[in-house]
């Protein structure tokens, strides 16, 4: 009887496999053709009864009953019974009762059969169990044979069972003891290829397999006939965990069992070759644990013996190409990256291999397919190392072949998909054709959507998003660059693509570092490119040595840059001439680390003058540019870099070769680069700045013109990176002088990049990056100063206020109501609502957010910077939409002048600009449309700065309130302070009051009829008291004569809010701490809100949180519920980390990027009665960084604060009068917040004396 492979059974392989034979040959006296004989009658009877399994049952228990009486017949008839015929009868008995619990298919026969056999040890005789163990052994081999046949994974889990059990019912001197551990071994084999099972389990059989094979190999005599198979058993479980360093005993046990084979056989003996085979496999196993040379040299020595003889065996014969193709592949990473013969010797045995598959074996794809995939990986070896195209082409090829064998949406296809990306990337480098890195980008995707998880696709991916970052920019490439990277780096963890994905992340978060100037960047670039370094040398694979000194070089130059450190560039250098001690043979990995030698080198030569340096670079530069072929898209850098290497050799030695030379490198550099590439503004920036320095130096107008045309090309070139743009732009207009609307142009183009340089996308710390912020603010300055000369005031008008609080103008701009959108198109204001909510959250990602992400992972933070991003992009694109709508072509476009001019609403606003170049002031005039232009030409921004120096020293002695001021100016300071108030008076004031005609007017005494002006300061004078301006000796005019002072951080923030509404009894929140934990006590602050509340019982209703109660979040939380707020504490301001300035409370600060997040709806009055609330930061003074303007922002129209530190005795009468002043008349208006301060300032004054500036000059009124 037969039956097919797919309804076969175990019991089907044990009854056809003559399994019977196997028991009489371990007791050649058992009568087992009888019992054969039933067996199969009682398998034939369980498959054609009808009654199946019951059937089945009671026919062997029938003749297991018959076979029993047999016996005891035997044993009564016969006195003495012939002991042969009743052995034969027992053993007949015991098997008949195996067979009947086997043919039964119970999951627990097993069990069965042992209990079995124990409970008839005591009748029967001992062969029992060796006929259980027998039948066992039997099993365990009919599982496996049925496993290779289909089989399930509860026939892998039953061989395992059954050889275990065998081997515990087996002494281990039995002659079967070595049957039985391989047995198990291959059932433990077939459990690691059949189960998917946790790594954990893999490994825990893999150890078993290795443990049984091992232990037959050491019971098996090296001359028995199955000593060879049993070593070949431990050989292939060792090869299937390559590159597993734990099994190096057992590698080393399999070669001293091998070599002992070899040492008994004689040179003629027909199994020598097989051993010898055996022995190279062995070694080349080890290779892949613990390279080292001598181990190489030995598996090639074995292998080639082997061939030495000449096999006939195909088989045998491509065993032997392949493990030497192995072999040289290993050994080529240990030798030095410049000796290629390893390579070579990798591919001609490879090769050799695959001819022997075609020509004499039957051709299995799989095996093809892999061999076919090292063959191009060693192509594609040789040509990393070679740059030969040839070698790129042949890669290509066999890698395609490997996938046309591959069977589609396989793991071995989604591996070739990502060979033959990684060629086209590769392709690309060479050659420069854009299409090859879309294609190895389209491939990658593909092998992606197959191996999902796969730290090779992600590492391919990320390098290819790399390069196209590179290419075409987009923060979004490089963003996916780190993302892929960071994902391969966490999928494989000590592994070979270790090294390759630190360097990769390092290499990216470099490069981003040079787009966004983010310190975590060139931190991580550090930890990442030192721990590739670290892993390349512990691992000694030579090949990655080049590319990790390469990128941790770059790395050392920036972090010169940035802190000046001689160590870092000295390092760099060194890196980089080892580098290219490693690579002597690829032309142009050879050039790109030339280049970036040259360049060190430059740099160094610009910090310490040194011509030495400076030689040197142009030298590794000319070298670089010879290596490089003249297809490579490398070249126009290499070109580039030459050039403006000259041009630096020509500002110090004036040589005129050297800057003509510099002229014709970069013409050669622009003319190959590609038109839309991120480079080409840079490249146009640096040619723009030669013809600058050529034109001075010969005096020639077709220099100046040229200079002028590549600085707009540079300046306009869309793909370009910001701050290249913005460089470009302010040298454009500097040049462009001779031409009035070329200049003016030129400065629009640079302001127009200002959202750009400061990007939203980027965080808040970033956006106030000092470098940045300050050439912001002296181009704005520059730029207006340049349009006032040209009588343009509503140009510079404009400039001012789009270069100004930036930071704040975007927070405010995330804040915009969309009410007039909503009705043309909800859907789209609902998505910009949606983005613009959630971005606003992202500002908060210096602080509060960044500290919960960075308690967790370093991975979640930068999934949130990258969100940030993208939502910036989304925003920008989605901002993009809007405009096409009709009537909404300026939504959220800068301000014009038409819209400025509604600033003003109770009096005149001075917006004042001071340059280097000149200082005005514009006046805006409530109600008209045309601006008053005062020039100033007695005060110049160097007279600002001393001025401010001045002040600064005055008070010094006085930094918080609190502090009792004993003497708070001496005879000096005082006469200082004078001096600068006169000529604040002098220069500044004076000449607008004079153009407005109030001076013209006798001092008016009524606060009621002064008129009310408004300030704009910019530069230095931001922080000098223009309200106080005046002079004090001899007694003379004073501005608090002719009017009342007030202050804007911008022209946009006096602007009415149509949603703004002022409560007409506003609810007052009083927050005093007169002890705050680590700081004086301000016993003062007891009284001060006394006095107000005394003048709010009748008017207003009030909330007071003070002591214990005055925490962050109460405060924050009532500062929602009530209009006005009074704050009466200690404050800070915080020079390093501006938005971290903030209110001393009692369980912490309440900071200015706190107050800033919230959007506080129809709020009025904010009373900072504590120090420094409006002193702002020197370095950010376009940026009014400080907690008054803060407050401004969040949505107080109005706000008194200090300018500096107050003391706590004068803050009671200040606030008592101002208080008084706005609730007289049972009204309550914040807009009399200027009116009542002017009027407490003046009885402060009367009560300390005039020349007490120090008391009485500090408090200021900002805002409407």
């Amino acid at each position: 009887m037969t039956t097919s492979g797919a309804n076969r059974s175990p019991l089907d392989t044990f009854l056809n496999m003559s399994q019977l034979e196997v028991i009489q040959g371990e007791n050649e006296t058992s009568g087992i053709p009888l019992s054969q004989f039933w067996a199969v009658t009682g398998y034939s009877y369980l498959e054609h009864s009808q009654s199946g399994i019951r059937g089945a049952r009671l026919y062997l228990d029938s003749v297991t009953e018959h076979l029993a009486r047999k016996l005891d017949s035997l044993l009564e008839t016969v006195e003495n019974a012939d002991v042969y015929s009743v052995k034969k009868l027992e053993k007949d008995i015991v098997l008949i009762h195996v067979m009947r619990i086997v043919s039964l298919a119970t999951a627990n026969f097993i069990n069965e059969l042992i209990e079995w056999g124990a409970r008839v040890m005591s009748s029967q005789p001992s062969y029992s169990f060796d006929m259980i163990r027998a039948v066992l052994r039997a099993m365990g081999d009919s599982f496996i044979s049925w496993l290779q046949e289909g089989g399930t994974n509860s026939d892998m889990h039953m061989a395992v069972e059954c050889y275990t059990h065998a081997i515990q019912l087996t002494p281990e001197s039995h002659d079967t003891m070595p049957v039985l551990l391989s047995g198990l071994g291959k059932s433990y084999a077939w459990r690691i290829l059949r189960e998917d099972s946790l790594a954990e389990s893999i490994r825990a059989d893999f150890t078993q397999a290795v443990k049984c094979f091992r232990a037959a190999v050491l019971l098996t005599p090296p001359r028995h006939r199955d000593f060879s198979r049993r070593l070949t058993n431990l050989e292939q479980i060792i090869q299937a965990q390559k590159g597993n360093r734990n099994r190096v005993e057992d590698i080393d046990f399999a070669i001293e069992c091998a070599s002992q084979v070899i040492g008994t056989l004689p040179e003629e003996h027909p199994q020598l070759p097989k051993w010898f085979l055996m022995l190279g496999t062995i070694y080349v196993e080890k290779c892949f644990c613990v390279f080292n040379l001598e181990d190489a040299d030995l598996a090639i020595w074995c292998i080639k013996r082997a061939l030495c003889f000449q096999p006939d065996n195909p088989e045998e014969l491509f065993k032997m190409y392949t493990d030497l193709g192995d072999v040289h592949k290993q050994r080529s990473i240990l030798v030095s990256s410049h000796d290629i013969q390893d390579v070579d010797a990798t591919i001609k045995n490879y090769c050799a291999a695959l001819a022997v598959l075609r020509e004499r074996l039957p051709m299995n794809n799989e095996d093809a397919g892999g061999l076919l995939s090292r063959i191009g990986a060693a192509y594609w070896e040789r040509f990393t190392r070679l740059g030969d195209e040839n070698d790129l082409n042949d890669a290509m090829e066999y890698y395609y072949q490997a996938l046309s064998l591959a069977l589609e949406g396989h793991l071995v296809h989604g591996m070739n998909l990502t060979d033959i990306g990684q060629v086209f990337l590769g392709r690309y480098q060479y050659a420069g054709n854009l299409e090859d890195l879309t294609t190895a980008l389209n491939l990658l995707h593909q092998a992606l959507l197959i191996i999902p998880e796969e730290p090779a696709v992600l590492l391919a991916l990320g390098a290819v998003y790399q390069q196209k970052f590179d290419v075409v920019g987009g923060l979004d490439n490089i963003d996916q660059a780190v993302s892929y990277s960071g994902r391969a780096l966490s999928l494989s963890p000590n592994t070979s693509l270790t090294i390759v994905a630190l360097n990769n992340l390092g290499d990216s978060h470099r490069r981003r570092y040079q787009r966004l100037n983010d310190p975590k960047d060139i931190e991580k670039a550090t930890d990442y490119l030192t721990s590739s370094l670290a892993h390349i040398e512990a691992s000694n694979d030579l090949k990655l040595v080049p590319a990790g000194l390469n990128n941790l070089a770059l790395v050392h130059i920036i972090k010169f840059e940035i802190r000046r450190e001689y160590s870092d560039i000295d390092k760099a250098i060194q890196y980089l001439n080892r580098a290219l001690l490693f690579d002597t043979r690829n032309p142009a990995s050879r050039s790109m680390k030339l280049m970036n030698l040259g360049f060190a080198q430059m740099v160094r030569s610009d910090d310490l003058e040194e011509d030495d340096d400076m030689n040197e670079g142009i030298r590794a530069y000319t070298e670089a540019l010879t290596c490089t072929p003249a297809e490579s898209p490398l070249r126009p850098m290499m070109l580039a870099s030459l050039g403006s290497a000259r041009w630096d050799r020509f500002k110090k030695h004036s040589n005129y070769e050297d800057i003509q030379a510099a002229v014709s490198l970069m013409l050669q550099a622009i003319s190959l680069l590609p038109s839309e590439h991120p480079d080409m503004s840079k490249m146009l920036n640096t040619l723009g700045k030669i013809y600058q320095i050529q034109a001075e130096y010969l005096g020639n107008a077709k220099s100046l013109n040229d200079s002028s045309d590549s600085f707009r090309k540079a300046a306009q070139h869309s793909a370009g990176r910001p701050f290249d743009r913005f460089d470009a732009a302010t040298r454009w207009a500097r040049v462009a002088s001779y031409s009035h609307s070329e200049q003016l142009e030129a400065y629009q183009t640079a302001m127009d990049l200002v959202p750009r340089l400061i990007w939203l996308g980027t965080s808040i710390s970033q956006r106030y990056s000092q470098e940045i912020i300050q050439t912001v603010g002296k181009v704005t300055l520059g730029s207006a100063s340049v349009a006032i000369g040209l009588n343009e005031y509503e140009k510079a008008l404009e400039w001012l206020e789009q270069g100004r609080a930036v930071v704040w103008g975007q927070i405010l701009q995330l804040r915009t109501p969309l009410e007039e959108l909503a009705v043309v198109d909800p859907t789209l204001a609902e998505h910009l609502t949606n983005i613009a909510r959630e971005l606003h959250n992202f500002q908060a990602l210096d602080t509060s957010v960044s500290q919960t992400l960075l308690a967790g992972s370093g991975k979640s933070l930068e999934m949130a910077a990258q969100r940030h991003r993208y939502l910036a992009m989304q925003y920008e694109e989605t901002v993009g939409k809007v405009h096409q709508i009709p009537g909404f072509e300026s939504f959220l476009q800068p301000k014009r002048a038409a819209e400025l001019m509604h600033a003003p609403q109770r009096g005149p606003l001075v917006v004042v600009n001071v340059h280097e170049l000149r200082c005005d002031a514009l006046i805006l005039i409530p109600g008209k449309q045309q601006i008053s232009h005062v020039s100033l030409p007695s005060f110049s921004s160097q007279k600002a700065a001393s001025c401010r120096a001045r002040m600064e020293s005055s008070h010094l002695n006085i930094r918080d309130r609190g502090v009792k001021i004993i003497d708070p100016f001496d005879e000096g300071k005082g006469r200082g302070v004078q001096q600068v108030l006169l000529e604040l008076w002098e220069d500044v004031v004076k000449p607008v009051l004079d153009c407005l005609g109030y001076t013209l007017q006798a001092p008016i005494a009524n606060a009621d009829k002064l008129p009310h002006i408004t300030w704009c300061t910019t530069g230095a004078l931001s922080f000098l008291p223009l309200h106080a301006a005046g002079c004090y000796n001899p007694p003379g005019a004073r501005i608090y004569d002719y009017v009342i002072s007030s202050y804007t951080p911008t022209l946009s923030a006096l602007i009415p809010k149509s949603t703004m509404l002022a409560k007409q009894t506003p609810r007052l929140l009083l927050v005093g701490q007169e002890h705050t934990p680590g700081h004086n006590p301000l016993p003062g602050t007891r009284k001060e809100l006394a006095h107000i509340r005394s003048c709010a019982d009748a008017q207003l209703s009030y909330t007071q949180l003070d002591g214990n109660n005055a925490t962050t979040d109460a405060v924050l939380n009532a500062m929602e519920e009530h209009e006005w707020v009074h704050l009466a504490c200690h404050a800070h301001q915080d020079s390093r980390s501006p938005l971290d300035s903030g209110f001393f409370l009692q369980d912490g600060t309440l900071s200015l990027l706190q107050i800033s997040q919230k959007e506080f709806k129809n709020k009025g009055l904010a009373f900072l009665s504590a120090c420094q609330t409006a002193k702002g930061d020197k370095v950010l003074p376009e940026e009014a960084v400080h907690l008054a303007s803060g407050m401004i922002m969040a949505g107080y129209p109005a706000v008194i604060a200090t300018m500096w530190s107050v003391e706590d005795t004068d803050a009671p009468v200040v606030s008592d009068a101002v208080y008084g002043g706005l609730i007289e008349k049972g009204q309550a208006d914040y807009r009399n917040a200027a009116k009542a301060l002017h009027v407490a300032v003046g009885k402060l004054r009367e009560m300390v004396g005039v020349e007490a500036f120090v008391r009485w000059v500090p408090y200021i009124h900002i805002g409407g």
